[in-house]
């Protein structure tokens, strides 16, 4: 998060990201930008939200010998409420600025904090890989979240693909499922309906939709099989 040409970047949220090679740095935020075009440019950084931030390798930054840093210099040009929580770097789980690799360059850098994430992970899976239009076990999805508190229900929203049709080739499945109060998994059920005899097999593809009230694990599709 950078200025060339002046202004301000407040409340933002990154939310489950994954970094295989930073090369140059990880994390640099800078509010003092000296260009030869546009001159000496302000700014500032407030606000901003790391949730579940994952980073593989990283080498230090191109400006300095930091993995991360972040540069406030003065009342004008200054970085403030900076929030990690659940950050890996390297297969680390990162509890302060000294084990980011992080320098915090001039005295207005404030409120960097590293803390545990309370945003639910919400992945999905196909239990039941394969169903069959003549009987047997119906396809099964399950939703389940991990991580934050149960004590409220989630509902997770998600689109539906494949060349299976919705309700016609199968029995209807709603948008959305809700993981109930207190418990950490929804099921959706996928029961076969009657598909033409030419047809071999369809298939019921989910996939997860983002949202503010959770963050998506690496497991956000899933598929499930009707053979006839």
């Amino acid at each position: 998060l950078a200025f060339w040409i002046g202004g301000s970047i407040s409340n933002i949220k990154y939310l489950g990201n994954r970094v295989e090679k930073a090369r140059s740095g990880l994390i640099l935020m800078r509010t003092d930008w000296k260009d030869h075009y546009a001159g000496v440019q302000s700014g500032s950084v407030d606000n901003v939200l790391f949730d579940r931030l994952t980073a593989e390798t990283v080498s230090p930054g191109i400006y300095d010998k930091y993995k991360n840093q972040l540069e406030g210099p003065n009342a004008t040009h200054f970085v403030n409420n900076i929030t990690f929580k659940n950050f890996y770097q390297e297969g680390s789980l990162i509890t302060s600025s000294g084990s980011a690799d992080m320098n915090f360059l001039g005295p207005n850098v404030s409120n960097v904090t590293f803390g545990v994430s309370t945003t639910p992970l919400v992945e999905v899976s196909a239990s039941t890989l394969v169903t069959y239009r003549n009987g047997g076990n119906p396809g099964k999805f399950v939703i389940s979240r991990s991580g934050g508190s149960t004590i409220n229900a989630l509902t997770v929203n998600y689109k539906i693909h494949g060349n299976a049709t919705n309700g016609t080739d199968y029995s209807n499945i709603q948008s959305s499922a809700t993981i109930p109060a207190g418990l950490s998994f929804a099921e959706i059920i996928i029961s076969p309906g009657l598909m033409p005899s030419a047809v071999a097999y369809k298939t019921v593809y989910l996939s997860l939709n983002s949202s503010d009230d959770y963050i998506l694990g690496s497991n956000y599709d899933a598929l499930v099989t009707i053979a006839n």
